[in-house]
């Protein structure tokens, strides 16, 4: 039980979303949304968590992480990623696409 609480405390951060997180994104923004079952969500060493087949604009709906991310970060995105697979709850990610690489903006958990 101890695990499971520090497991999703961090989480706790993210799940309330205010209202102004879902209008209309800025211009140049994209957002992919749904339950993260299909993603693949692979680390990198030395620390790079990517995100693949998301549905995104990218060669194979790639969604990284900007090389300013830190391992806070990364760690909430692994997080939110495998909390939306295990509960099959609906996450989103907001995007920039910078020469062709899918730069991830922000991230959450969907409201039910």
């Amino acid at each position: 039980m101890q695990t499971m609480i520090r497991f999703l405390l961090p989480l706790l951060c993210f799940i309330p979303l205010q209202q102004a997180a879902f209008a209309q994104v800025v211009r140049g923004t994209l957002m992919v949304s749904g339950v993260a079952n299909t993603w693949r969500l692979e680390n990198y060493v030395p620390d790079n968590v990517v995100i693949w087949y998301s549905g995104s604009a990218c060669a194979s709906g790639q969604l990284i992480l900007p090389a300013s991310a830190t391992k806070e970060d990364r760690d909430r995105l692994f997080t939110t990623v495998s909390l939306s697979k295990t509960t099959d709850r609906k996450m989103f990610v907001n995007y920039v696409i910078n020469s062709g690489i899918c730069n991830i903006v922000s991230f959450g958990m969907l409201e039910q």
